[in-house]
């Protein structure tokens, strides 16, 4: 007997990114003292759960074969298993074509208690007439040796391919900005934050999290900046609090509870960066941990690489830094697992050139122990801007023009002119580098509060200052800033 209209292709669908949770097994080799292995700690499941009380959602490919229009009322889902709450959707279809090509739709429900839940078919009201389906095929998933059938271990071995592991109900990590939001699409739920600045502009802004849950805890809060990597120079995104220190890779710090209903505060800023001094073409994505002790933060530093490049000017585009949560609820599963979602928040940055450096020169200075770094600014705005320096002298610069700012800027005296031969017989690549970023980075910290230039745009009332990272990143400028072998 034909159905009208026809349903294809039931599939689960997995929770959007930021409510699918992970579930964490308790390490089954830990009884084995003998062996130990930091990798043993724990096991994460990757299978697809749902969430009781979390909007889920099954798809289907639907199509009419009558040659009128049909409408389709009240069509649900029907289950077996836990509680679920099908919500009725009402469809319009067209009549049939020549070549009738169906139509994707997700049909949405709400499990209301945790446990196994099947999709079985569905029911609707077509012609004045209600129907109850089955689903025809229902076929097997694929056996997997390595889980076992107990609840928290995801679809087990006799499975349909529309039964799925609906877990209790899980905190939500919010998160809330100062800045301006983008619209969200189907496609990418994950919200993102939108800022425009001047290169070398600083605003302050800040995210909240937010524990949406009446009655859960939210622990093991693990805060990642992911954003493009520097090679001199402050980065792209800061955190302004300085209430702890930086983790390390092998020495991690958990973040402290998120109670019920608790909002928490983490200031940052974001600075104009010069795109020219991110590592690459790419913009390759460094990676920041930080942990959430209190509602203080501290700036993270980013790890940098040292790259040979000079100063290359830029026309402006639009940069990208993530904010990634990962928070595991303060539940346990009825095998004693933890559930982990992750909350991300991301921002689109657009960063318009204003005053930027196109050159440098290093000149002998007033004495051998200094030097004057001399830097070609271009102001690449449409209004006259005003430059300061050396605290107190001041210059104009005309719309698209090109000035030449001459600081004086002492030499280093913890780093010998030999360091750098040194560094380079070293025994491998790596070791090399390692120990020309240690060199890189040491200069920098001395050379970068004498490279302070300020801009101001009266017309805009704008201000800022002069991004001088391409200098900081350069080592051939650098090595010139140390005090020189005097022979007598």
């Amino acid at each position: 007997m034909a159905r009208f209209p026809m349903f294809s292709n039931f599939k689960i669908v997995p929770l959007p990114s930021h409510l699918s949770p992970s579930v964490i097994h308790p390490d089954k080799a830990a009884v084995n003292i003998f062996i130990y292995s930091p990798f043993q700690n724990v096991e994460v499941s990757k299978d697809t759960y749902w969430v009781a009380n979390c909007g889920c959602e099954v798809s289907v490919q639907v199509v009419n074969l009558l040659p009128m229009e049909l409408t389709v009322k009240n069509l649900t889902l029907l289950s077996e298993g836990c509680a679920f709450e099908s919500v009725p959707v009402r469809l319009n279809l067209p009549p049939c074509g020549d070549d009738p090509e169906p139509a994707l739709i997700k049909l949405l429900g709400f499990p209301r208690s945790p446990g196994r839940l099947t999709i079985t078919g569905y029911s609707c009201e077509v012609l004045g007439v209600k129907n109850i389906c089955a689903i025809k095929e229902q076929p097997k998933k694929q056996a997997k040796s390595n889980k076992s059938s107990s609840p928290g271990n995801g679809q087990n071995n006799n499975s349909s391919a529309f039964t799925v592991e609906v877990l209790r109900a899980l905190p939500l990590l919010q998160l809330e900005t100062s800045l301006q939001r983008a619209p969200t699409t189907e496609e990418n739920v994950d919200p993102i934050a939108e800022a425009t600045v001047f290169s070398g502009q600083m605003f302050s802004h800040s995210v909240v999290l937010h524990n949406t849950s009446e009655d859960i805890v939210i622990k093991n809060v693990k805060f990642e900046i992911f954003q493009p990597k520097v090679n001199g120079g402050p980065a792209l995104v800061q955190l302004l609090d300085s209430s702890i220190t930086e983790p390390t890779t092998s020495h991690p710090l958990e973040f402290s509870n998120l109670a019920p209903k608790e909002r928490r505060e983490i200031r940052f800023q974001i600075f104009g960066i010069d795109p020219s001094n991110t590592a690459g073409e790419t913009f390759e994505e460094t990676k920041i941990r930080v942990p959430l002790i209190s509602s203080q933060q501290n700036e993270a530093g980013t790890p940098e690489t040292p790259i040979g490049h000079d100063l290359i000017p830029y026309t402006g585009r639009i940069l990208r830094a993530d904010f990634v949560f990962r928070y595991i609820a303060d539940v346990k599963g009825p095998n004693r697992e933890e559930y982990e979602r992750t909350a991300k928040l991301s921002l689109a940055i657009s960063i318009v050139p204003a005053l930027t450096v196109s050159n440098w020169h290093v000149l002998p200075g007033d004495d051998p122990s200094t030097r004057y770094v001399v830097v070609d600014v271009t102001n690449q705005t449409e209004t006259d801007a005003e430059l300061t320096y050396s605290l107190d002298k001041m210059i104009s610069v005309q719309s698209k023009d090109v000035c030449r700012v001459p600081l004086l800027c002492p030499c280093c005296s913890e780093v010998p002119l030999s360091a750098f031969h040194l560094a380079a017989q070293r025994a491998s690549h790596m070791m090399q580098m390692q120990e020309m970023e240690r060199l890189r980075r040491t200069l920098e910290k001395h050379v970068s509060k004498h490279l302070d230039i300020r801009w101001t745009i009266p017309k805009l009332k704008l201000e800022g200052y002069v991004p001088v990272g391409s200098l900081l990143s350069s080592v051939s400028l650098l090595k010139q800033l140390v005090v020189p072998v005097i022979s007598v």
